[in-house]
């Protein structure tokens, strides 16, 4: 195994822990958070001003984030191939469900939000692009878990995050939301990432070897459940599952 600079490990996880919650914050504040000593803080925040990444907060003595994060992660996000195949088909999507409207990729045990369109009305819950959710509590993540082998779902047989007590809370309980998306053809979540929130999501995927087609993201709506039902919720999943097709046909032509 390669080693790890535990310096480097350091910096980031300060980086990454002021991102997240993007908010002035102070050295001991910082040291408590991340269980270091304040001289250490100190000296990594000092290097991370200097790379442009930190920069005091006016008129005070603490630290904020600066925007060069979020342009290394758009230029990121801007060179994947999935979300530039997706963004018109993603805003016809809206444009019909008139719902908040998110494309993800799979990290791990994680849902990333790449892209997203917001709901016209402020009553629908908002999607941050960059953001994280446990995949299995997600369903744009259930969606592509789905299409995973049953050695891969083998990562979340472990203790899982629970965001919400309808969060499924074994592997058993996972492995049931997968089943049950494999038969339907797309995913359903309902208040396990947030409370009141529903999901409905499809996977996207691109030929690969021969017969095999790989998953490359996820795309799916969210809206709140009042007055969702049944019947609602079968056509807005045969747009999302249309809306998938289109972007994966789209890709393929794009040899992506």
């Amino acid at each position: 195994m390669a080693k790890v600079s535990t310096s480097v490990t350091k910096a980031f996880a300060l980086l990454e822990t002021m991102a997240r919650r993007p908010r002035p914050w102070g050295i001991s504040e910082l040291a408590r958070e991340l269980d270091l000593t304040k001289s250490n803080v100190h000296s990594h925040l000092q290097t991370l001003v200097e790379l442009g990444f930190v920069r005091l907060d006016s008129g005070s003595t603490k630290y904020v984030p600066t925007l060069k994060i979020w342009e290394i992660g758009m230029h990121v996000t801007e060179g994947f191939p999935v979300r530039v195949a997706a963004q018109p088909h993603l805003a016809a999507l809206a444009e019909v469900v008139k719902k908040t409207v998110h494309l993800a990729v799979l990290e791990g045990m994680e849902a990333v939000y790449i892209d997203r369109i917001e709901a016209p009305t402020i009553l629908e819950p908002r999607v941050d692009i960059g953001g994280r959710a446990p995949a299995q509590c997600v369903a744009t993540g259930v969606a592509m878990m789905s299409t995973l082998d049953d050695e891969s779902l083998q990562r979340w047989n472990r203790p899982l995050d629970r965001p919400t007590e309808r969060s499924p809370a074994t592997f058993a309980e996972v492995m049931e939301l997968v089943e049950k998306a494999r038969e339907r053809g797309y995913a359903k979540t309902n208040g396990s990432w947030r409370r009141g929130v529903l999901g409905i999501a499809a996977p996207i995927r691109v030929a690969a070897n021969g017969p095999h087609r790989e998953t490359v993201a996820g795309i799916g709506i969210s809206c709140l459940d009042i007055g969702v039902g049944e019947e609602d919720i079968q056509s807005l999943a045969k747009y999302v599952a249309y809306c998938a097709e289109r972007v994966s046909e789209a890709l393929e032509r794009r040899g992506a």
